[in-house]
C-alpha cells in the first residue's frame, strides 16, 4: 500500500517530525511513503505567488504566514534522512503550485533541484485561492459562475499535465470540495484528464 501524499507543513523540518510520520506508516501497512511539502513554504518561490498576493490582501496575508523556510532547510533534511534505513521504502517530493503564467518561472528554478518525485498541483483560479474557508467563497465563488471556475481550474490542469514538468498530479478534482455544481457534466473533463495523465 502506498501514501501518495504526507505534508509536513503543521511542523517543523526536522527528522524527529519525519519519523513520526514513517512510524505511523509502519503501523498502518504502508510499504511506500511519499513525503513532500509545499512551494509556499519556500523563499525560493516567492515570486510565483505575487499574483495571489496582489488581487487581495487577505490572501497576501495567508501567504506570508506560510512562508517559513529556504528549501536548503527542506533539502538538508533529505539529505540526513537518506542516510537512514528504514523497514518501509520512503521518498521525498514537492507539491508545486502551479499556474500557466507561472510555468516558466517553475521550470527554471525546479531545475536547480532533484528530488524522488515531483506533484503538479492547481491551487487558484484567475488568482484566487478556490480552498480557503476564510475566504475564498467570498472572493471567488460567490463573484464568479462556478462554471467558469471549473473550466478555468481544469484548464490550468491539462496545461500543468502538458508541460512535462511534474510526475504527478495532485488533487486533480478538489475544486469540486464545496459541493457546488459546475453547471455542466464533468464526465468529458475527468476522462480528457486521465487521457493526457497516463
Amino acid at each position: 500500500m502506498i501514501d501518495a501524499h504526507t505534508h509536513l507543513e503543521n511542523g517543523d523540518l526536522s527528522t524527529e517530525y519525519v519519523h513520526k510520520f514513517i512510524d505511523a506508516a509502519k503501523e498502518k501497512g504502508i510499504t511506500q511513503l511519499q513525503i513532500l511539502d509545499h512551494t509556499h513554504r519556500f523563499f525560493e518561490f516567492k515570486d510565483c505567488y505575487k499574483r495571489v498576493c496582489e488581487v487581495s490582501k487577505l490572501q497576501e496575508e495567508w501567504f506570508l504566514k506560510k512562508q517559513k523556510n529556504s528549501i536548503d532547510d527542506y533539502l538538508k533534511l533529505i539529505e540526513a534522512l537518506k542516510k537512514e534505513t528504514f523497514d518501509i521504502d520512503v521518498r521525498f517530493g514537492l507539491e508545486v503550485c502551479y499556474t500557466p503564467e507561472t510555468e516558466s518561472l517553475l521550470s527554471s528554478i525546479l531545475k536547480n533541484y532533484h528530488f524522488d518525485f515531483l506533484v503538479g498541483s492547481v491551487h487558484s483560479v484567475n488568482g484566487y485561492l478556490y480552498d480557503m474557508d476564510a475566504f475564498s467563497k467570498k472572493l471567488l465563488w460567490n463573484k464568479n459562475d462556478p462554471s467558469d471556475i471549473y473550466k478555468s481550474y481544469y484548464d490550468s490542469i491539462e496545461k500543468l499535465i502538458q508541460s512535462n514538468l511534474f510526475d504527478q498530479v495532485g488533487h486533480p478534482d478538489v475544486i469540486k470540495l464545496y459541493s457546488i455544481d459546475p453547471g455542466y457534466d464533468l464526465h468529458p473533463t475527468y476522462h480528457h484528464i486521465a487521457r493526457l495523465a497516463k
